[in-house]
């Protein structure tokens, strides 16, 4: 073409013994030179080599590709901040933590601060001066919010990087959506904080029964004399093993429902199906229960099939109708307990109600889970 060629990282393999086997590369420059009729009589070439400069950015490359791809697998953004201009590169990971695309922002960082969360906008910004103060790592959790209304959590870290002069010359880092670590978190705190409560109320429960009989029997011993031949009346003698049975077997309640709740969790809850009439077992319950309904002031109104028979658990359905009555007791005392069983061609049911206070409607799913409780006293559901 007679014109001049430039080029720029053109690889070559030497012919040379000591080069053998290696390519290197090299900017070019092809210029030719003209006779006075405008032919060309040569070619002066020169020639840069640039290998270093090539390998070196490639492995910069092959770094940052494989940043990246740990980033993404991360799903983790990058970003970074220019001083004193305040703008803000980030890739399209980051711009989606953020709810959006790089089209929807300016490039300023004040206007991805508009995503923070009101709340915490005082907390980031004075975040941000103190880590540039002291020039330590920029670590901060906080809430945004994403154009649709819901609010986030992010985790973001940065390094600060200063000029000569000490002023910042830029801050590079990275963010992540933390918001199922944080959930996880808080439900973690909140199960913790409900197993404490239970175990608390646990341990009141078995305090309870303990403490009522070792102070009958100790009231009991008071009334025997060996050296006299005295002895208590046999009706009180009566009375304290009466009661001691129904405080062991108090004991024996809890401590199944306590073990029920490890086998739970661990999946290994068992069940023992044999024939079972549905109106037997409520009436032997009922019978169990006979003097702490008493005492409690609690009218029991019947309405059973006494036709219904099936394959259950018979131990099982005893501990569910124990423990509605026994929470009727405690939460509904002097008032009327209506139990009823009814039978379609699949199933049967058995309905226990109170005519006590109630559970508030935002409060009843809470009834299902484990350590919780529904009420201000000291009692669990």
């Amino acid at each position: 073409t007679g014109n001049t060629y430039i080029g720029e990282e053109i690889p070559a393999e030497l012919l040379s013994d000591h080069w053998e086997g290696r390519t290197r590369f090299f900017n070019v420059i092809f210029s030719p030179l003209k006779r006075l009729d405008r032919s060309i009589e040569s070619v002066m070439i020169f020639a840069l080599e640039v290998t270093e400069q090539v390998l070196a950015r490639k492995q910069i490359e092959d770094a940052e590709s494989r940043l990246k791809l740990a980033l993404t697998s991360a799903q983790m953004g990058a970003w970074n901040v220019k001083f004193p201009e305040q703008t803000v590169e980030m890739d399209e990971v980051g711009f989606g933590i953020f709810g959006g695309k790089p089209s929807d922002f300016d490039g300023k960082l004040q206007t991805l601060y508009t995503r923070v969360h009101a709340e915490d906008a005082k907390f980031v910004n004075e975040n941000l001066q103190a880590s540039i103060e002291s020039n330590e790592l920029v670590n901060r959790s906080y809430r945004i919010t994403w154009p649709d209304g819901s609010i986030h959590w992010i985790q973001s870290q940065g390094k600060i990087f200063r000029h000569s002069s000490g002023e910042i010359s830029h801050i590079t880092g990275t963010v992540f959506d933390a918001t199922q670590k944080r959930r996880s978190e808080e439900q973690l705190k909140e199960a913790l904080a409900a197993r404490d409560e239970f175990l608390s109320i646990a341990s009141h429960e078995l305090k309870t029964p303990i403490t009522s009989l070792k102070l009958q029997i100790q009231m009991t011993q008071k009334g025997f004399d060996v050296g006299v031949g005295q002895a208590p009346p046999r009706e009180k003698i009566t009375k304290v093993l009466n009661l001691a049975d129904r405080q062991i077997n108090r004991l024996e309640h809890l401590l199944e429902d306590l073990l029920d709740v490890a086998k739970i969790r661990a999946g290994k809850l068992t069940f023992k199906f044999e024939p079972v009439r549905l109106n037997l077992v409520i009436e032997e319950v009922l019978d169990r229960l006979e003097v702490e309904l008493k005492a409690a002031g609690c009218e029991i109104s019947l309405q059973l099939d006494h036709r219904i028979e099936g394959l259950w658990d018979r131990g099982r359905i005893e501990q569910i109708v124990i423990n509605l009555i026994s929470n009727a007791i405690k939460y509904a005392p002097r008032s009327r307990i209506d139990i009823r069983t009814e039978v379609d061609q699949a199933s049967a049911q058995i309905e226990i109600a109170d005519h006590g206070q109630g559970i508030a409607k935002d409060k009843q799913a809470l009834i299902f889970e484990r350590f919780e409780r529904v009420t201000a006293s000291r009692n669990i559901t």
